[in-house]
């Protein structure tokens, strides 16, 4: 199974939320943060980001997919 890595710093916010405000255990917070965002994310419209070259200028134009 794959296991991310999460960042150091990561780790160590979540140890300190959970000794010093939530007493939640950290694969909890971090379990309902996961969940929380890919929920937000299925709810919100998918954009794809282009690049184009016009005119001898670079834009960023944004597509939104439905």
């Amino acid at each position: 199974m794959y296991s991310p890595k999460i960042k150091p710093e990561l780790v160590t916010n979540l140890y300190h939320l959970k000794h010093n405000k939530t007493g939640k255990p950290m694969t909890f917070m971090v379990n309902e943060a996961v969940t929380d965002y890919i929920n937000k994310q299925k709810q919100t419209p998918i954009m794809s980001g282009r690049n184009e070259i016009k005119n001898g200028e670079k834009t960023n134009e944004l597509e939104i997919d439905t």
